[in-house]
């Protein structure tokens, strides 16, 4: 009798999807000033780039993160895995315990409540420099 509830429960709340053309509804919380510091020397690189480069127009990857200002930058939860701490103890449960948060910076940007596309910041010695970025990120 447990086991049918719980699958009531899990159909019914499951068939409760959001359907508003993958909407966000106030992701995140405000950035820090360190994550805004990481923004604007990801920018000040693609500019340095795109100077250097000779194309005409810059690829959209550089484009939209010139244009990040204009967009709702949320920064979502990133972990490593510390193969150290779970190979010291192997187990099921080691694995939850493995995660550490990440020093990287992991953003979802979105337009009009739509999200746009991610894009990964790592640290490497005193400047931020752009390891991902993924376009149509909230086309599934």
């Amino acid at each position: 009798m447990k086991k049918i509830i719980c699958i009531a429960f899990l159909l019914f709340n499951c068939s409760n999807a959001i359907s508003d053309n993958k909407k966000t509804h106030g992701l995140g919380v405000p950035l820090t000033s360190n994550e805004m510091n990481a923004i604007s020397k990801i920018k000040e690189m693609v500019l340095e780039f795109i100077g250097k480069s000779r194309t005409i127009e810059p690829p959209f990857s550089f484009t939209a993160i010139l244009n990040i200002d204009s967009t709702d930058v949320t920064l979502l939860p990133y972990y490593d895995f510390d193969t150290a701490i779970f190979y010291k103890d192997p187990s099921p449960e080691k694995i939850l315990e493995s995660l550490v948060v990440s020093n990287d910076l992991y953003f979802a940007i979105s337009k009009d409540g739509c999200l746009e596309y991610s894009m990964l910041a790592k640290r490497k010695e005193d400047a931020w420099i752009l390891s991902r970025f993924s376009e149509n990120w909230g086309i599934l």
